[in-house]
């Protein structure tokens, strides 16, 4: 009888082990989620495009945000100085500053970081005799997305349109996103009723 309970304890403790590891292991989420706007206007040498690609792995308690942007845009005078941005980021501070609802109904983004931007500034009027330098700038991403329409399944992805409201600071210039059109996304979809 002596030995009975020892074992028993440590049955019983084995058993919680056992369980308690298999709990744990279901509960490891991975996925990944994040948003998608291209906004363009203007044409020829005043065109401006300013592309964001942004996406948050999640791996149990790892989480990361990458977010790609790329930009061309003139300065003062639009002849005389172009900009063009082509940088990657990790968000820094909290990766939970770019976030996308479970239906993908809305996805928002918050992140300030330096980058390095191709500066080209000409001394005449059809854009000759330039130099290009490369200098670090400010970026402020301060953007929300409202679906406008369903979601649609491709390759494992899902896609919720949506508007774009917020602005994005390159430097000291700033782009309103007032409706523009991209996309939320997500390799899960869990629909609201």
């Amino acid at each position: 009888m002596k030995q009975f309970y020892p074992r028993l304890i440590l049955l019983g403790l084995l058993c919680l082990l056992v369980f308690a590891t298999g709990a744990a292991a279901q509960d490891t989420e991975t996925y990944r989620e994040g948003l998608y706007v291209n906004r363009l206007e203007g044409h020829n040498i005043g065109a401006t495009s300013v592309e964001i690609n942004a996406v948050k792995q999640v791996e149990g308690s790892f989480r990361q945000s990458t977010v790609h942007i790329t930009a061309n845009f003139g300065g003062e005078p639009l002849w005389q100085v172009r900009y063009a941005l082509d940088a990657t980021f990790t968000v820094p501070d909290d990766p939970d500053w770019l976030e996308v609802s479970d239906d993908l109904g809305w996805g928002g983004m918050d992140a300030e970081v330096q980058v390095p931007i191709q500066v080209t500034r000409c001394t005449d009027v059809v854009g000759g005799n330039c130099t290009t330098t490369t200098e670090m700038t400010l970026v402020r991403i301060h953007l929300s997305a409202w679906a406008n329409q369903g979601v649609t399944q491709t390759n494992g992805e899902y896609r919720r349109p949506a508007s774009f409201y917020g602005s994005v600071s390159i430097g000291s210039k700033t782009f309103p996103y007032n409706g523009a059109w991209g996309h939320n996304f997500a390799d899960r979809y869990l629909q609201e009723w």
